[in-house]
């Protein structure tokens, strides 16, 4: 495999894509598919971990984290997390689109695109995940039976 910083770099410069110290947050190690399909491929890993939390506190099920989580949020903070899905499903979507294509341009404005609206939302996502890991220190009224533990 050539030399991936200065392989990126060179595509960065020619695309006009985040450096890879900028996108270090998606731990790019060494790829194995055609460089910016790699870099394309390891942000949707992230957006994707975070659409699964996302989508558990809009949509909980009978999972005690997902239904104490979703009980301290206030109808601000839904609205800002429905929000935060919508544009992260829009880039999935997108995601899987671009696997039907084989286009390092495409793959070069998914990354630029991509990484403009995670920088965005980013704020929004660190004050929500900051609101649930707190609720976990707060008290609640709901008793919760704990005498079946599977």
């Amino acid at each position: 495999m050539t030399d991936f910083p200065k392989a990126y770099t060179a595509l960065a410069e020619q695309y006009g894509l985040p450096s890879t110290e900028e996108l270090n947050e998606f731990d790019l190690s060494e790829p194995s598919d055609p460089l910016l399909r790699f870099v394309r491929h390891r942000m949707q890993d992230r957006f994707a971990s975070v659409l699964e939390v996302l989508e558990g506190i809009l949509s909980p099920e009978q999972c005690v984290t997902q239904m104490h989580e979703q009980q301290f949020l206030n109808e601000t903070e839904r609205k800002q997390a429905w929000e935060c899905y919508r544009l992260l499903m829009y880039l999935d979507r997108e995601h899987a689109r671009l696997e039907l294509v084989a286009s390092v341009q495409a793959d070069a404005t998914f990354i630029t695109t991509a990484f403009a609206r995670w920088q965005e939302t980013k704020p929004e996502l660190l004050a929500l995940f900051t609101r649930m890991r707190d609720s976990w220190h707060e008290e609640t009224n709901d008793e919760i039976d704990v005498g079946y533990l599977g």
